[in-house]
């Protein structure tokens, strides 16, 4: 029989990560720990974020239903995460991190990381990006250049304070940028900014306005030069189709759709 064991994380980060939303510098999680008959230990971590409706005290609750839900086959792993679908839908980042810890149990079993069990090439990987988050422009600059090995950056904007950012940005590297406003922007307002990003050779756009306003993301890609991600408009692979036409491409987050 499988087992599931949790403990309380409690992480501070090197700065506070701000967005349009908010921000902050410690994030209390749950590490998730599956074990097999022979003691072998899968990891996993649940992250609950509030403006997606979870909360730590969520996260525990899931759990405690889950754990006696897993088997003792940890290879079935289709079968074990739709069984945890079944019983209790939602919170993602409880069933997610019980999906990396079964897969980081079997990947140790059979003494493969888990990118080769999916038969991916890692050096093959689209390139990602890093994210800056809202800061004062000596902040920004010192996070620039601790960002120097990574090729992309994506600035976090929404507030008052987005040309000053983009410009301190621009002042302190030559490097592609994104721009994610995190629902912090009207369309109308959006559509206005589309110039400015162009003048600071910003590549791509993700999530200007709140979720649900597909009008106003229509009405910036009927506008918009660079690609339109959306990510808050998209939580689970039922969203897609409402996005199809709407947007060029998806910020998928496994804490957000759960596996």
């Amino acid at each position: 029989m499988l087992t599931l064991t949790t403990e309380l994380l409690m992480l501070r980060t090197r700065h506070p990560f701000i967005i349009a939303r908010g921000g902050q510098s410690e994030y209390r999680t749950v590490m998730v720990r599956v074990t097999d008959a022979d003691g072998v230990e899968g990891w996993g971590e649940a992250a609950a974020t509030r403006f997606y409706g979870e909360t730590l005290e969520t996260v525990q609750a899931a759990l405690l239903t889950y754990a006696p839900l897993l088997g003792d086959d940890p290879h079935q792993l289709d079968a074990i995460e739709r069984r945890l679908e079944l019983a209790l839908r939602r919170n993602a980042a409880a069933r997610v991190a019980i999906s990396a810890a079964l897969h980081d149990l079997v990947g140790k079993r059979l003494g493969q990381p888990t990118w080769r069990l999916w038969g991916l090439d890692a050096a093959a990987a689209p390139r990602s990006t890093f994210t800056i988050g809202i800061d004062t422009p000596e902040m920004l600059r010192l996070k620039v250049a601790e960002a120097e090995e990574y090729p992309i950056l994506k600035i976090k904007l929404g507030s008052d304070r987005d040309l000053e950012l983009l410009q301190t940005i621009r002042g302190a590297t030559d490097k592609e940028l994104r721009v994610d406003a995190n629902c912090g922007w009207t369309a109308v307002h959006a559509v206005r900014m589309l110039p400015v990003l162009e003048e600071f050779g910003v590549t791509l756009l993700e999530q200007p306005v709140p979720p649900d306003d597909l009008d106003g993301l229509a009405l910036i890609r009927r506008h918009a030069r660079m690609p339109l991600v959306a990510d808050e408009s998209c939580v689970t692979a039922m969203d897609i189709p409402r996005l199809a036409g709407v947007v060029e491409g998806i910020n998928i987050k496994l804490a957000k759709c759960g596996s």
